[in-house]
């Protein structure tokens, strides 16, 4: 009998703070190597509904913001759990830290999910295994 793998199954655990968070983000993107941008779901007990990955586009930090607005607009369209997302951009090249354009970005997402009753979490950006935050010293900042 053949199981999905531990990564594809319905996890009952819930994504309680920025470490649980970046476990996720690190397994999806296979630590940083594959480039992509990533918006996770989740629900008011933070238990995760769906995760959405964008890759093989030559801007991956528009779709991602594309990505927040298409989740958020079909929350608004359906009775959906969603209470929260929580944000990652694998980067395989460059500075690991936001950009200016990061935190520019970052303000604007977080304004909109506040608009539709969605809690934006955090944006983590990844590199070969390591982790940062792009909210981190923002206002508004990180909703751990």
């Amino acid at each position: 009998m053949s199981y999905p793998c531990r990564t594809h199954r319905r996890v009952r655990t819930p994504i309680a703070g920025r470490d649980d968070a970046a476990h996720t983000l690190l397994l999806a993107t296979d630590r940083g190597a594959y480039e992509c941008a990533v918006v996770a779901c989740v629900d008011a007990s933070r238990l995760p509904l769906t995760m959405f990955i964008f890759d093989g586009r030559s801007d991956l930090d528009d779709a991602l913001e594309l990505g927040v607005e298409a989740v958020i607009a079909a929350a608004a369209s359906a009775d959906s759990p969603l209470a929260a997302i929580f944000l990652g951009s694998s980067r395989t090249s460059g500075e690991l830290g936001p950009s200016p354009t990061d935190e520019r970005r970052w303000v604007r997402m977080a304004e909109r999910c506040a608009d539709a009753g969605v809690e934006l979490l955090d944006w983590l950006l990844i590199r070969e295994g390591t982790v940062c935050s792009v909210a981190e010293g923002l206002e508004p900042g990180p909703c751990w």
